[in-house]
């Protein structure tokens, strides 16, 4: 939807009730008018006075349906059932007392006037992928779906594109497919904007642009007073700092001006499966994984800015057992390859023709040819739809997430303990079940090179304060399974796994304190990882357009600042 759709949509709703309708649209005003709020604190004090027993929801809910009729919905309604079930993972899926989907970015901060005035807990979904409960969900609250917004320009010169928070990344890339220009955006299509953004932002070319929260020029937000408001590095300096890695922890954001690219609109692209057999030790015959983890180490240490890697070792009990993922690409930065793919068959299709796999990559097919592999040349884009049948909606999934310097050392350690582990998972379902119940386990191997973090220095920093003289691996442990009454199971492996892998490291010295926040569970405590000069500076910034801790106390879920 174009920027003219969501600004006739949002004055539709504003002329529609006692609201006065806005004077602009879409990050061109500065909040609600004074007569605005006044109006809205009048009508939650007059609620209040005639119900004084509610409980702060049923007064946002009242209001909210009263001035935004067509915006508000609860449960027994068709978009009420849409909008509290359309998230990647059913372990979120829950009954908030209404939902509130705003067109704009003035109904966005009118809505803050009432439920701030309610004293109303509220939670905020933006592309609904994040499996942690309740992170952007919220129980007999009111959920507030930014759904609606869904701004998406790229500018007459095409250097950025205005992206709003109820997209997912599968719609960038398409709308942008035909001009030749490429965003730091999501692996995975069905990934929210939002959340992408506001916690950092992997993506498959990492190396050559950052993270995705580097490559903002611009947020428009909605701060606690129900002001909008644009960051960016010349207004409101310290806020666009503090968005990029700092979550929900200031404001509502309603519009994310991005860089764009330019690209040949090519890359050569490889999905590879192998076998994870490891050396026998009777015969020192050399297995697959070891071959494995040499290439994927001597991929990071190249340093290359023109391709990325996404390496998956998993025990999926449908495939029969343990098996190896890479996908990986590399951009056609010098306009010389041609379209092209390989010969598929079935899911991925047979070992591919070395001659059409770059350099950088033989190794990869050459010492260890994989058991599948296909190949293509394709645009960007094609990457991210590989990717999603890996990942099914409406199934149960957990994350963890922990760091590792990267070394050769750190990569068999984690690989190793994994599968060590899977035995004490499998014991726990009865045999006749695991194939239904038991979905995929995987550690997933983040390579975090020099180049990916250098870039973010380059573009005016971030808030993690990650050393970027050296190379990491965020390995993320996911459980993915089906049935609900496993979730016990499930979640106590994955903590136990997980912090067994960490102290493991820990004690070679491999470690690292750093907890992605994109990639966490809720409890995990994201902050502490952070340098101790940034959250320092973070909370000073948080002092300043959040005295009130609006977003602590009364947003539920995200990751908080801490005291």
């Amino acid at each position: 939807m174009h920027l003219k759709s969501v600004c006739l949509l949002s004055a539709f709703f504003s002329l529609s009730s006692i609201v006065g309708a806005s004077k602009t649209c879409c990050g061109k005003d500065a909040g609600p008018s004074k007569r605005d709020i006044d109006f809205l604190k009048g009508a939650v004090t007059q609620y209040q006075l005639t119900k004084p027993l509610n409980d702060g929801v049923d007064c946002a809910c009242y209001l909210l349906r009263k001035y935004y009729k067509y915006a508000v919905f609860q449960e027994g309604e068709e978009e009420y059932l849409k909008e509290a079930n359309g998230y990647w993972t059913s372990t979120v899926w829950t009954t908030p007392r209404c939902i509130f989907t705003p067109p704009g970015a003035n109904d966005v901060a009118r809505g803050i006037v009432i439920m701030r005035g309610c004293k109303a807990l509220f939670a905020v979904k933006g592309g609904g992928h994040y499996p942690p409960p309740e992170m952007s969900s919220i129980t007999d609250g009111v959920l507030v779906a930014l759904t609606k917004i869904k701004t998406l320009e790229l500018a007459e010169d095409k250097k950025s594109v205005l992206v709003g928070p109820g997209l997912r990344w599968g719609d960038v890339y398409r709308y942008l497919l035909p001009h030749n220009v490429f965003v730091v955006g999501g692996r995975i299509s069905g990934v929210g904007v939002p959340g992408f953004l506001l916690g950092g932002g992997i993506s498959y070319l990492g190396s050559r642009w950052g993270f995705g929260m580097d490559n903002v020029e611009e947020f428009e937000l909605v701060l606690a007073d129900s002001s909008v408001v644009r960051a960016n590095a010349k207004s409101h300096s310290d806020l666009f700092w503090a968005l990029k890695g700092g979550s929900s922890n200031f404001g509502i954001v309603i519009s994310f001006k991005l860089t764009a690219h330019p690209i040949t609109g090519k890359a050569w692209i490889g999905k590879f499966v192998y076998s994870t057999d490891v050396t026998d030790p009777a015969t020192g015959k050399r297995g697959y994984m070891e071959a494995v983890l040499d290439q994927l180490q001597a991929f990071v240490d190249r340093n290359d800015d023109t391709s990325g890697v996404l390496p998956l070792f998993m025990y999926v009990p449908q495939y029969g057992g343990p098996i190896g993922d890479v996908s990986a690409i590399m951009l056609d930065v010098e306009d010389k390859m041609k379209m092209g793919a390989g010969s598929i068959q079935g899911e991925y299709g047979p070992t591919p023709d070395m001659a059409h796999v770059p350099e950088l990559f033989k190794g990869m097919t050459g010492e260890i040819p994989p058991m599948m592999g296909a190949w293509n040349i394709s645009h960007p884009y094609q990457l991210t739809l590989v990717m999603n049948p890996d990942v099914p909606d409406g199934f149960r999934h957990s994350f963890r997430v922990h760091a590792a310097k990267a070394t050769r050392e750190s990569l068999e350690l984690i690989t190793h303990m994994f599968y060590n582990r899977i035995p004490e998972l499998v014991k726990n379902f009865p045999a006749e079940e695991i194939i239904q119940t038991l979905g995929q386990t995987s550690v997933t191997i983040q390579p975090i090179i020099k180049n990916m973090l250098k870039q973010g220095e380059k573009r005016g920093g971030n808030t993690f304060g990650v050393d970027s003289s050296e190379s990491y691996y965020w390995y993320i442990l996911t459980t993915t399974w089906f049935d609900p009454r496993y979730d016990d199971v499930m979640n106590g492996w994955s903590d136990s796994t997980n912090e067994l892998i960490h102290e493991a490291l820990g004690k070679k010295g491999l470690s690292h304190p750093f907890i992605y926040m994109n990639d966490a569970q809720g409890h995990q405590d994201v902050f502490a990882g952070y340098g101790q000069k940034e959250v320092k500076r973070l909370k000073k910034i948080r002092e300043k357009y959040d005295p009130e801790r609006l977003w602590k106390k009364g947003l539920i879920g995200g990751y908080k600042i801490p005291e």
